[in-house]
């Protein structure tokens, strides 16, 4: 740990880490605390120099943050920032996740229309890039929309 607790600045790839520990945390890895620390080191300036990729996946590591915390709100607006840039990326894992979080996000919102385009759209990704076990927790968020919407036979039909 002690090497988390230095400066960031000029570590490369620490923004990455960032956004990768965040996912690693919302499946029961430590807690979101500790991602709140390391993305709290990245001052405005050292922001301002990132490449774009690390800029986003720190973004996604906020958004992973503010839904721990449930401030709804505020985890859209970074994870929507991640999903406008879906043009200008390859990185399939990336907006798996994003789509699936954002799908969360609206699940608390209860806009459950919205919220299972955004979770089918990263379990079809997360099942393009292989990601069985991925894709599998996606289906589970799918399912229990489905669940909520009343439609319990399509509910049980996505588990299975």
């Amino acid at each position: 740990m002690l090497c988390l607790r230095r400066s960031i600045r000029n570590k490369k790839n620490a923004a990455l880490f960032a956004g990768y520990l965040a996912q690693w945390v919302d499946i029961g890895f430590q807690r979101p605390a500790l991602v709140k620390e390391i993305v709290a080191r990245f001052s405005k300036s050292v922001r301002s120099r990132l490449p774009l990729q690390d800029y986003v996946y720190l973004r996604l590591a906020e958004g992973m943050i503010a839904m721990s915390e449930e401030a709804t709100e505020a985890a859209i607006r970074h994870l929507d920032f991640v999903l406008g840039l879906d043009e200008q990326t390859d990185d399939k894992e990336l907006l798996a996740i994003a789509n699936f979080w954002k799908g969360r996000c609206l699940r608390m919102k209860g806009e459950y229309d919205q919220a299972l385009a955004y979770a089918t759209k990263g379990r079809q990704l997360a099942t393009e890039l292989g990601h069985a076990p991925m894709a599998a927790v996606m289906r589970v968020l799918e399912s229990w929309l489905f669940f909520q919407k009343g439609d319990a036979k399509r509910a049980l039909q996505i588990l299975f």
